[in-house]
């Protein structure tokens, strides 16, 4: 990404503000506000309500995702107006002048937690198996065998409605015991000798 444009160190607080909000901001507004506004705010982000330094800074990842899409162009949508190759470089100038400018902080690690149908998706593909519990079926019921299914507490919907958007889900020790007693589970079952002998 080249830049004709060179700013000192000393004007870089300066530069965030009045150079998003005069040079780059019309371009926003003209081409991304319409789905990313105040009036419709899609994938929450919104951004007529960046505009002091410490909304710019905390947006760090809003900027980097704009860039993203401007340069494999998934962003503005195909059937939407289009910024020209010079529009496209001001806000890669910007962006990277602002990326210079951040000081980098360390940020706290957050696990996203596996739904139950990742979990028994992973455990089946690390031990080739799916751990079922013995169950006494009855005529036109369903009965979970699960394990996985059974133990883990349910997965309630995430941000974005669905019940694998976990990001929102907490680790508890409730959790980590499931996980570490149907673990031992597995393991117990896969070098059993009783599953041994179903394989060969």
């Amino acid at each position: 990404m080249s830049s004709s444009l060179t700013v000192s160190p000393l004007s870089i607080t300066q530069y965030r503000c009045p150079e998003l909000r005069n040079s780059i901001r019309p371009l926003l507004t003209e081409y991304c506000a319409g789905c990313h506004g105040d009036a419709e705010t899609n994938g929450d982000v919104n951004f007529e309500a960046i505009s002091t330094p410490q909304q710019i800074d905390e947006a760090f990842e809003v900027w980097e995702s704009v860039v993203h899409h401007l340069q494999s162009h998934t962003m503005p949508p195909a059937d939407a107006a289009q910024p020209t190759d010079q529009e496209r470089q001001r806000i890669y100038d910007w962006y990277r002048h602002f990326s210079d400018s951040v000081d980098s902080r360390p940020a706290v690690f957050r696990p996203r937690r596996l739904s139950v149908t990742e979990f028994r998706n992973t455990l089946r593909s690390v031990v080739g198996f799916d751990l079922l519990i013995d169950a006494i079926e009855a005529e036109q019921t369903l009965i979970e065998r699960s394990m996985v299914v059974k133990l883990m507490p349910i997965d309630p919907p995430g941000a974005s409605g669905f019940k694998n958007d976990t990001h929102n889900n907490p680790l508890s020790t409730v959790a980590w015991d499931q996980y570490s007693y149907i673990a031992d589970a597995a393991l117990e079952e896969l070098f059993s000798p009783q599953h041994h002998q179903s394989l060969s």
